[in-house]
């Protein structure tokens, strides 16, 4: 066990732990180093440059980021930097309009597990960023499956920016192995240091129905398996949180659509290389919308098991996520029927419809299916 700041640094976590202390600062100045970082930069600002300037340009990204990372000097600073350098321009490029509820209800001071909606690899737990910075609470630390680690640098970015890894694709006693360890992290962390960001599921809900994998509760209890807490209390002492992010439109509704109707006519659906990443870009970059991120109030109760608590995970996400006219259209055009037709204009409509113009009719339904589907959850919780 070695002292990394104020937190007592475990071994076994080395692995999948957000970097700290000297971990944080071996990975921050490989990052200002990266000649990937200073060519992306250099790319991104100067693209139609002749490539003779090349050297010259290389030399002004350096300086660049060098005046622009001098004042970090921890993991909170790389934070705040990423929110406001990387997140927020995203932000203005990107959505039409960002609202937040229910943070005003939360303790700045509590440690919370925050446990999200997935439909998106990267913006999810960016956009949860900030909101956590405009309504003044602090970030937490977020998961995220070990696939997106595809270079060194990536890796550095991520895991010197509160990111926490989840190890995928092992044999099943390896994975058993990673899970408890996992699991024993994000108890400690939540004692110790900080709060902590879960997708309900392992990848994106790709179908737009956002459901809890109980499995996920059960990796939570793993830590407490040798004579811990009680379940129950176990729970409620987890401060868990469930928020609910809701776009207007989905950067990948189309990719995400090619994807289900493949593995549904064929059986089966291999990523492409380096698809994980192609995704993240085309999340970043293309427009979404409007966006409205709902947190609920932390988990109290008396629990029977794993089932109980993501049921009661998706009773908030599925009734908190706001629809949008993009989900009432897609509704009415999959069902055939005008039941929300006040919800849009003939102009919306349209609009939305052109956006599939280049998918088969086969695909379009998956498409409209994955953006009705918040409705008809919506519904069948008014029916009950």
């Amino acid at each position: 066990m070695e002292k990394t700041g104020n937190v007592l640094f475990l071994e076994e976590f080395r692995e999948i732990a957000p970097y700290r202390g000297d971990d944080f600062h071996a990975a921050f100045e490989r990052i200002k180093k990266s000649k990937t970082l200073v060519n992306w930069l250099r790319k991104s600002a100067f693209r139609k440059a002749p490539s003779v300037f090349n050297p010259f340009l290389n030399l002004a990204a350096k300086i660049y980021l060098k005046f622009k990372f001098k004042k970090i000097k921890n993991p909170d600073d790389f934070n705040l930097f990423f929110i406001k350098s990387v997140i927020t321009p995203v932000v203005k490029k990107t959505v039409q309009e960002i609202t937040f509820s229910g943070l005003e209800k939360l303790d700045p001071k509590k440690h919370y597990l925050y446990i999200s909606n997935h439909r998106d690899i990267v913006i999810d737990p960016a956009l949860t960023f900030y909101a956590f910075e405009k309504c003044n609470m602090p970030t937490s630390e977020v998961a995220f499956g070990n696939n997106l680690l595809i270079n060194d640098l990536i890796s550095d970015i991520m895991r010197s920016n509160k990111g926490l890894v989840v190890k995928r694709g092992q044999s099943p006693r390896e994975q058993l192995h990673s899970t408890i360890i996992l699991s024993k992290w994000i108890w400690y962390t939540l004692n110790t240091h900080d709060s902590v960001w879960l997708a309900q599921r392992e990848g994106r809900a790709k179908n737009g129905d956002d459901t809890t994998n109980p499995a996920l509760v059960k990796m939570l209890y793993l830590s407490q398996r040798k004579g811990g807490l009680e379940f129950s209390d176990f729970i409620n002492k987890l401060n868990i949180v469930p928020l609910v992010i809701s776009y207007e439109l989905d950067p990948c509704d189309r990719l995400k659509a090619r994807e289900l109707c493949r593995r549904d006519t064929t059986g089966k659906y291999k990523k492409r290389k380096n698809e994980d990443f192609l995704n993240m870009i085309h999340g970043i970059t293309i427009f979404r919308g409007r966006v409205h991120i709902a947190f609920g109030e932390a988990l109290k109760g008396t629990w029977t098991d794993h089932n109980d608590v993501a049921n009661a995970l998706d009773a908030f996400i599925q009734t908190n996520y706001k629809l949008w006219s993009s989900n009432y259209a897609a509704y009415d055009i999959l069902h055939s029927t005008n039941k929300y037709s006040s919800k849009y204009d003939a102009e919306y409509k349209d609009a939305f419809v052109k956006r599939f113009d280049r998918l088969s009719q086969e695909v379009k339904a998956y498409a409209y299916a994955a953006y009705a589907k918040p409705v008809e959850n919506a519904e069948k919780y008014q029916q009950q």
